[in-house]
């Protein structure tokens, strides 16, 4: 029985998200354990919506994720989780360990991000001539509610970090 893409790729989310044996850079014997949690972001400490890819620029593993303001006390509403940019750390050893990098440099229409854009939920593709795809979606400002606009943004990057 053919299942389709989506299927697949929750079951796999779930697989690893449940801590079962996977096999990475490192091998499911190389001895290393994962810290817990998996990793922390230094400035925020709010990191979230992970995507996990090879990047051959550097032949590290790296992650984009949403950041979150979860240490910055004296916000309302749910403005904790906005006003951030995509952030990216970096794995030398197949996940164990994770070193921030710093954030992904898009440069946004004024029109589309505001003063103080939010960037939310990466996906990262690669193309087979190379060119990578990013997908976010820009809240344009800080809210305190979950009722404002939000836009779905694609770019492309010849280096990931760009």
């Amino acid at each position: 029985m053919d299942l389709p893409k989506h299927t697949f790729l929750a079951v796999a989310f779930l697989l690893v998200g449940a801590g079962l044996p996977t096999t990475g850079a490192q091998g499911p014997d190389s001895g290393l354990v994962e810290a817990k949690p998996l990793y922390r972001d230094p400035v925020f400490d709010g990191a979230a919506d992970p995507v996990v890819l090879w990047n051959p620029h550097v032949r590290k593993w790296w992650m984009f994720y949403t950041n979150r303001r979860a240490n910055m006390a004296g916000l309302s509403g749910v403005a904790w989780a906005h006003g951030t940019r995509i952030g990216i750390a970096e794995s030398a050893d197949g996940g164990a360990h994770w070193a921030y990098v710093g954030t992904a440099e898009i440069d946004l229409p004024q029109d589309l991000g505001g003063q103080e854009p939010t960037e939310w939920a990466p996906e990262v593709v690669t193309g087979p001539d190379g060119v990578h795809h990013l997908y976010i979606a820009v809240v344009p400002g800080i809210f305190e509610d979950w009722q404002h606009p939000r836009t779905i943004v694609h770019l492309t990057s010849p280096d990931l970090r760009t």
